[in-house]
């Protein structure tokens, strides 16, 4: 991590014809990794994740971390309970629930988050900046 990375824009739009491809074509947890890997290596960062989001009937957000590629030498966070229903009001980040709604992405410097979202994502991952992206997939909310 840290490392300054230039973003090669004909690398990224050949990524995301061959994410495109993908979606269309495959299905499962290889084709899962194939497009976090694809999409990582092309922007240029150390660990791409999808996360599953459902609606509990009080109106709190639940994500949980369904797939993950991360660059050689970066710590997997695959198996990390915290990011397993993790409720997104509760932990902090309640101000991202209405963007995910309306299709916003949600990218930043970690310094630039609240006290309890810097505690999650710099702290505890170690991550200095983040790009949330919605994705919804029949009706279904999902991040990348």
């Amino acid at each position: 991590m840290g490392k300054q990375r230039s973003l090669d824009a004909q690398m990224l739009l050949g990524a995301l014809a061959h994410i495109a491809e993908k979606l269309t074509t495959d299905s499962g947890d290889d084709a899962l990794y194939e497009i976090l890997s694809t999409l990582g290596m092309a922007v240029g960062v150390d660990r791409t994740y999808l996360f599953d989001f459902k609606l509990l009937p009080a109106g709190n957000l639940i994500a949980s971390q369904r797939a993950e590629w991360v660059e050689v030498g970066q710590d997997r966070q695959i198996a990390n309970p915290e990011l397993q229903s993790f409720d997104m009001a509760e932990s902090g980040f309640a101000d991202w629930n209405e963007k995910m709604h309306n299709g916003e992405v949600v990218a930043c410097r970690a310094s630039e988050l609240s006290a309890a979202q810097q505690e999650v994502l710099l702290e505890m991952q170690g991550i200095l900046s983040i790009a949330f992206v919605p994705v919804f997939a029949n009706g279904t909310l999902r991040w990348l």
